[in-house]
């Protein structure tokens, strides 16, 4: 899935996109970062301690077409671009490991936070299913978290 949020407002948009990738190609992006991490490690700096997360850059996974990942998105950063008029293009783009197990540090989850630029974007690639919580939460849409017990703000 695949959301974006134009600038916190009132008239904030949300779209969501289902299947971006496909159910193999999110398993061998998983299983690349996976192998990745395994034999290089997984980056937890790129947010400071305030919000640390396990990560590894897309262009730096071997064993992933990032060029063809770029394209997917492209295609869909270039449709949510046409309904607000801009031009869109991923900078940011990382691998993200999350585990509940792990708690708030060390890839559990982020604290509440405000992102910098005006298009946030999120593409799960697990199973909706296979797991329960994360995702990208929208305040504004809904004031409970499921499974949170921190809704302070952190910058």
């Amino acid at each position: 899935r695949f959301c974006s949020q134009l600038p916190l407002n009132l008239a904030s948009t949300i779209v969501e996109i289902p299947e971006v990738f496909s159910a193999a190609e999110c398993n061998a992006i998983i299983a690349a970062a996976d192998a990745h991490g395994a034999s290089v490690g997984w980056g937890s700096g790129r947010h400071g301690k305030a919000l640390q997360t396990d990560d590894i850059q897309l262009r730096d996974i071997a064993g992933v077409n990032s060029a063809a990942i770029y394209r997917k998105v492209q295609n869909v950063l270039e449709q949510i671009g046409q309904l607000d008029g801009v031009n869109l293009v991923p900078l940011d783009t990382y691998v993200v490991r999350y585990s509940a197990e792990r708690g708030e540090t060390a890839g559990g989850y982020l604290k509440l936070h405000t992102d910098l630029g005006t298009h946030t974007f999120s593409i799960m690639l697990n199973d909706l299913d296979s797991y329960t919580g994360g995702g990208v939460y929208f305040p504004l849409l809904s004031p409970e978290r499921p499974g949170a017990t921190d809704t302070s703000e952190s910058s």
